[in-house]
């Protein structure tokens, strides 16, 4: 297998659960969810050029771009899913 079905199978791997936690970050804080959706492309970009142009040790600025991206959805999803749980509990 390539390099290049390695990144986009990367892709497929992630799409949902980045999809799902931005969706539920945006719930409160739409403009941030957005920005991190916006780095999360651009590590995108990055960790696909490096990989299919230079091999694997090319990924690895992308793929940390990408990781901080995910890890601030994933925080904001949390926050926003605690505040509904706090507005639904009496």
């Amino acid at each position: 297998m390539n390099n290049g079905q390695r990144a986009q199978i990367n892709f497929l791997e992630q799409f949902t659960f980045i999809i799902s936690i931005s969706v539920m970050a945006a719930l409160y804080y739409p403009w941030v969810s957005f920005g991190f959706l916006v780095a999360y492309w651009v590590g995108r970009m990055i960790f696909t050029m490096g990989y299919t142009k230079a091999g694997p040790n090319a990924r690895i600025p992308g793929a940390i771009i990408m990781d901080l991206a995910i890890f601030g959805q994933l925080f904001l999803a949390i926050i926003s899913l605690t505040m509904i749980i706090k507005h639904l509990s009496w």
